[in-house]
């Protein structure tokens, strides 16, 4: 968490958008009451454990300070899921960070799958490609072509 907090703060302003690569979804936790719950996350962590996640628990740390309004969206999440509610009816990542950011954030209701061809190429419908390596690679979602798209959620005015 700590990291992504830095990238967005420490490096200058920000005016094409910020691209996110990597784990997201559903993480399970319990609610104040112990009972078990499943909320949406981004896991940019190198180590385990919430706290280096992002999620509904420490988002509001994150500032929009660095992030000019020159892209027509700042943040694009692409890992799996991260558009989703989550199994408990929980808000999906991308709308809290886009309610956090106050800027629009395009993320995937769907799983996501590394790939050498692109998207409208791509056999693979479920899971991984068949060992993805080399260049270039593509990140796609999940489904047969036509492939879904992006879901945009938008900050409130």
């Amino acid at each position: 968490m700590q990291h992504a907090s830095t990238a967005l703060t420490t490096h200058g302003l920000i005016d094409g958008g910020v691209v996110y690569f990597g784990h997201s979804g559903p993480f399970q936790g319990t609610d104040s009451n112990n009972n078990i719950i499943y909320y949406s996350i981004l896991a940019p962590g190198q180590q385990s454990g919430p706290s280096t996640n992002i999620s509904y628990q420490n988002v509001g740390s994150l500032s929009n300070a660095q992030l000019g309004s020159g892209a027509d969206f700042a943040v694009t999440l692409n890992g799996c899921n991260a558009g989703a509610q989550s199994p408990s009816g929980l808000p999906p990542i991308a709308l809290l960070l886009a309610n956090q950011l106050q800027r629009t954030v395009a993320a995937y209701k769907v799983g996501m799958h590394f790939s050498n061809l692109d998207a409208s190429h791509d056999p693979t419908v479920v899971g991984p490609s068949s060992d993805p390596s080399g260049l270039p690679m593509y990140m796609n979602a999940d489904g047969a072509p036509p492939r879904p798209q992006p879901t945009y959620f938008y900050p409130p005015h």
